[in-house]
């Protein structure tokens, strides 16, 4: 009886005909929903848009870039800091110092999807430089004056199909810094793989990876009593800076950078890499009094504003999309920008810039929007962070036009709002 009664309820509340659309819509799925479009002009609806520098920190890269053209030239240094060089040449002698060397190598794990030579050339060459040097950490002059000659320890080829290499290094140079430092800095720079010109990049996994870059080298012939020692890297300078000093494991040297000066555009990816920082003003009638099921900002290229792509086969910027977790007090665009919500949190959906396609990109950052809708206005900054998927791993950049009068509008950032009149399930 309770059961007849209750859908004797139901079957009630979905034939009465209230006025003015207020019958419940969940006991009335087939009522007709209301859905409001809007489109707003940057200039309205956005209050800041700006490109923010200094992300990502030196040596939290996600991978490491090594990249050379005629308007790139990125290398990457790896510390193999206080190396093992205390061994028994029998389990029954005691620990003696390392007076010899064999069989040094380096191994390095590719992420093979980044392997890109351009245009004809099928294959490139990663070498490996002596990079030790005192009294400096992170000096772009001083570290890319020593990928000379004299400093050469070792090449392999890489090509697209392979995701790993072992390099066998210098044993004289390195047997002097096993014995004397016990610092082993590597330098890696990519060239064709017979010497001269060449265009293309590659990203080995970082040192903070479940794979990162090895160094091993034996100090014995005898390899059944003695097993050669093998290091991961680590880093011991500068002993000022605690923090500094665990990033200086492996990280980037920028010789010459994708990024073009800085200017009124919107910058996202490159070396040294860029994000965006956007800035909302959305209507209060629509973002805390109605439900937004779509929320669309469309950003216009700049002409010529696609960086270090290649067309064959064609390059895909993956952008990445942010909301933030920082209070609107914090005003400065480049602070604010470092506090990004967790994707469990705030899920936005990535896009992609693309050379062949179109002229413009949309991002999709309603979730973002609904974030908002349930948080006081000074609670949470109603912003977003776009940056590249793969930031200070990927020379590709892309530029946008601004939020500015200058700008004509028809080029300007735009809002598009699809959202639907919040209902309640209290009396009409």
């Amino acid at each position: 009886m309770a059961a007849a009664a209750g859908l004797y309820a139901l079957a009630s509340a979905c034939s009465e005909s209230l006025p003015e659309g207020h019958a419940c819509p969940v006991l009335c799925p087939n009522q007709n929903i209301p859905v409001h479009d809007t489109v707003l002009d940057g200039l309205t609806a956005i209050v800041v848009d700006t490109t923010v520098v200094g992300y990502p920190l030196l040596g939290t890269e996600p991978e490491l870039l090594v990249a050379t053209s005629d308007s790139v030239d990125v290398r990457a240094a790896i510390r193999f800091d206080s190396v093992p060089f205390l061994f028994r040449p029998s389990p029954s002698d005691t620990l003696r110092p390392t007076a010899r060397v064999f069989r040094p190598y380096l191994r390095l794990v590719f992420d093979s999807t980044t392997i890109r030579p351009r245009g004809n050339a099928a294959a490139g060459q990663i070498s490996v430089y002596d990079i030790d040097t005192a009294g400096t950490d992170t000096s772009v002059a001083v570290l890319s004056s020593l990928f000379r000659p004299d400093r050469f320890l070792g090449a392999a080829t890489i090509v697209p199909t392979i995701d790993s290499v072992r390099i066998g290094l210098d044993t004289a140079r390195i047997r002097a810094h096993v014995a004397g430092d016990h610092l082993i800095r590597l330098g890696l720079r990519l060239s064709g793989a017979v010497g001269g010109a060449f265009t293309g990049r590659v990203a080995i996994l970082n040192a903070g990876s479940g794979t990162p870059p090895v160094f091993s080298y034996a100090a014995d012939t005898d390899t059944v009593h003695v097993a050669p020692f093998t290091s991961v890297p680590r880093s011991t300078s500068p002993r000022s800076d605690s923090t500094l000093l665990n990033r200086l494991r492996a990280y980037p040297i920028i010789v010459q950078g994708s990024s073009p000066p800085l200017g009124e555009r919107l910058d996202i990816g490159g070396m040294p890499a860029r994000r965006v920082y956007v800035r909302f003003a959305i209507p209060s009638r629509i973002i805390d009094s109605a439900t937004v099921i779509r929320a669309t900002l469309t950003l216009t290229l700049v002409p010529g504003g696609l960086r270090g792509f290649f067309s064959a086969p064609p390059d895909t910027l993956k952008l990445l999309p942010q909301a933030l977790v920082s209070a609107p007090t914090v005003e400065d665009p480049t602070r604010a920008a470092g506090f990004l919500a967790p994707a469990a949190v705030v899920p936005i959906d990535t896009s992609r810039a693309v050379a062949a396609l179109g002229d413009s990109v949309n991002i999709e950052f309603a979730t973002a929007v609904r974030h908002w809708s349930r948080r006081a206005i000074d609670t949470v900054a109603r912003a977003i962070v776009i940056q590249a998927f793969d930031e200070g791993a990927t020379p590709l950049q892309t530029s946008f036009f601004p939020a500015l009068p200058s700008v004509p509008a028809a080029q300007r950032p735009h809002v598009h709002l699809s959202y639907i009149p919040r209902v309640g399930f209290g009396l009409p």
